[in-house]
């Protein structure tokens, strides 16, 4: 945790609302895509990935497609 991500965590996110710690997770992402330009990001907790997706990463693992 540093200031740029401090920052970050303040700014308002394309899917709210966001949960602090989340928050905090997206803004890193954001920092590492930087220089991680290929990264991709693994969460099964919707609201992240709906960020994610938003914010232009990549999510992993596919949503699954359940028969009802």
């Amino acid at each position: 945790m540093n200031e740029e991500v401090l920052a970050r965590t303040g700014e308002d996110l394309p899917v709210e609302p966001v949960r602090t710690l989340d928050a905090i997770h997206l803004a890193t992402l954001q920092i590492l895509a930087e220089v991680l330009p290929d990264l991709d990001v693994v969460s099964a907790d919707e609201r992240v990935r709906a960020n994610a997706t938003a914010l232009g990463f990549g999510v992993m693992p596919p949503r699954r497609v359940t028969a009802t």
